[in-house]
């Protein structure tokens, strides 16, 4: 079976969460402008676990999932369209986030102590996660608010293990160890 584009179904779908994408877009400029540090990259998880999250959980809350799954339309093609608009609009800040400064490069500068993976895992999770993990913890929770928390809570807790997965030997991470008097290399007993 093929997924045709339903402008209908789009349509409901930007109108829905377009208001949320607007206040979210106006708050990342003007996040991007006061603190362009931790207080943009924190903000910018929060609106994609937000975004996500809401792009299934206004069903619940307003109830009408059961009106919207009897409608003569497969249920695939509904959820394509639903996580089709979420990419489009998360794609959209996640572009403005680059625009302020969210890149890897800034990442290392901002944060050196950070891992190259955890650099793109900042970049990257926010529109991953808003789009596959904040729809489906949505679906399993019935709540868009349990949905985003714990969009929230997993992305941390990813961007923590990141930092604990690299070998503690390697690049920035040689200076978090402590050096012996007189020695210039460090002297980590793990290694």
């Amino acid at each position: 079976m093929t997924t045709v584009l339903r402008p209908a179904l789009v349509w409901k779908e930007a109108r829905g969460l377009g208001s949320t994408w607007l206040t979210a877009a106006a708050l990342l400029v003007a996040v991007g402008f006061v603190e362009p540090g931790l207080a943009i990259v924190l903000f910018y998880v929060g609106a994609g676990a937000l975004l996500g999250a809401l792009s299934i959980g206004q069903e619940f809350t307003d109830r009408t999932l059961a009106g919207l799954l009897a409608q003569p339309a497969a249920r695939s093609s509904v959820l394509l369209h639903k996580l089709g608009v979420v990419a489009a609009m998360l794609l959209a800040l996640g572009g403005m986030a680059w625009a302020y400064g969210l890149t890897p490069l800034a990442v290392a500068r901002a944060w050196p102590e950070i891992s190259p993976t955890g650099r793109v895992l900042v970049t990257v999770l926010p529109v991953l996660g808003g789009v596959l993990l904040a729809p489906c913890l949505t679906l399993l929770t019935r709540s868009a608010l349990a949905g985003c928390v714990f969009t929230i809570a997993l992305s941390i807790v990813m961007m923590i293990g990141s930092q604990a997965a690299v070998p503690c030997c390697t690049g920035t991470r040689r200076r978090l160890h402590r050096r012996t008097p007189g020695s210039s290399t460090s002297s980590c007993t793990r290694c």
